[in-house]
């Protein structure tokens, strides 16, 4: 199978500051990446999207995904194969892997094991891909006098005057890079060292400088749902889109960007790492007992986990807001301590409700005045909205997939 690819040296150019990005038409593949410890079938580690062209060939670039395949497994000497026992691919990391099936190989290690989330993940701090280290630039010469916690937000708006990606104005705000609800795991693995200020305590040492960058807040929102990253391509940091949208990634996947040096590479490769770890929950939930990795149970060493184990542990289910109403009966009673009618207390009364859970018994205080706890008489209406449980939002439209003209290739090196 060969995978050596040659196309023309044009173009990831950023369009012209004067003129907004063309809508282009992406192609989509799919790469498969298996593990070679497991049976077929139970194999897929993750499915990976590829909207990236070289010439007339579509797939994914390289690069992209082999680092992907380091930080689920903790192992950078990995490797891509396109057949379980075939030898490694000799593929530029700036070239692209075609549509397909490929096994992520590490040597000596057949079954080896992967971290199941983004939280149980250590940080890699003196091991990561030259790629990325080779995008390092001197930062700027420090503040005289550091932004007070308060004010990082608005400082980080005065440092980036437009949003980094569509280069405009209006409607800019503040984007964590890695994201704010992850400060334990940011405080965990000591990502405070990467920060600008370093005085910063607590929750806030997350909202640095060196971890936020400006977007429009509609590429914001898309960020947060993990529908792209910054990656390095051919030496420059650049837009990549994991998912398909409407618009956004026909604009602005394989566009460079201009990092201001005050942004930490670190805290970059962090986000993507938090990008690519809800990929591989499917493979961990399904099939037969997984080797996992982690720094929380068992002191990190490697753990045998089923799917219903996995599930249980490191992806809990959050409690419901409005759970069902429980069944009682006679064998009750001796829990609840007597029968229903003997628990009833002088000055309360009991209210019963219709609800879409089946009917509620409710106490409800009420002294002779008739007023409520906070001094304000309650209508039938208040108490009976106050018991009824609340609906969930709908789901969300899906993105579906641009369908535009003029694809811009992505170019290998020179």
């Amino acid at each position: 199978m060969d995978l050596r690819i040659v196309a023309p040296k044009d173009s990831l150019n950023r369009p012209p500051e004067s003129q907004a990005p063309v809508a282009r038409h992406l192609p989509q593949v799919e790469i498969v990446i298996k593990h070679p410890g497991y049976q077929e079938g139970e194999n897929v580690l993750m499915l990976l999207r590829g909207f990236d062209r070289v010439g007339e060939r579509e797939g994914l670039h390289h690069g992209t995904v082999l680092t992907a395949c380091h930080i689920v497994s903790g192992r950078n000497d990995g490797y891509l194969t396109a057949e379980m026992e075939g030898a490694p691919i000799e593929l530029h990391l700036d070239y692209v892997l075609h549509e397909g099936e490929y096994y992520f190989i590490v040597p000596n290690d057949h079954c080896y094991a992967v971290f199941p989330s983004f939280e149980h993940w250590t940080f890699p701090h003196h091991s990561l891909p030259s790629t990325w280290t080779e995008l390092r630039k001197p930062r700027a010469a420090p503040l005289t006098l550091m932004p007070a916690q308060s004010c990082t937000a608005q400082a980080i708006l005065d440092r980036d005057p437009s949003c980094l990606l569509s280069g405009m104005r209006d409607t800019r705000e503040r984007a964590h890079i890695c994201p704010r609800e992850e400060s334990r795991w940011f405080q965990a693995n000591g990502m405070r060292r990467y920060n600008l200020n370093r005085l910063l305590t607590a929750d806030a040492r997350i909202d640095d400088m060196s971890n936020a960058i400006a977007m429009r807040s509609d590429v914001h929102k898309a960020y947060d749902k993990r529908l792209f990253v910054m990656v390095p391509k051919r030496n420059r940091w650049t837009v990549h889109f994991m998912e398909p949208t409407f618009d956004l990634g026909s604009l602005y996947h394989n566009m460079p960007l201009n990092l201001h040096t005050d942004v930490s590479l670190e805290h970059m490769f962090s986000r993507f790492a938090w990008t690519i770890f809800p990929l591989i929950r499917e493979f961990l939930e399904q099939g037969p007992l997984r080797q996992v990795r982690t720094q929380v149970i068992n002191g990190g060493v490697p753990r045998g986990f089923n799917g219903n184990a996995i599930s249980k542990t490191f992806f809990p289910r959050p409690r419901s807001a409005s759970p069902e109403k429980r069944k009682t009966g006679a064998d009750d009673n001796e829990t609840l301590g007597g029968p229903p009618a003997e628990m009833e207390q002088r000055g309360r009364k009991r209210v019963r409700l219709s609800c879409g859970h089946g009917e509620v018994e409710k106490e409800e205080p009420e002294d002779s005045s008739g007023l409520s706890p906070k001094g304000h008489t309650r209508s039938n209406d208040e108490s009976r909205s106050s018991s009824i449980p609340t609906q969930s939002s709908a789901t969300e439209q899906e993105v579906g997939l641009i369908s535009c003209e003029n694809p811009v290739p992505l170019s290998p090196p020179p």
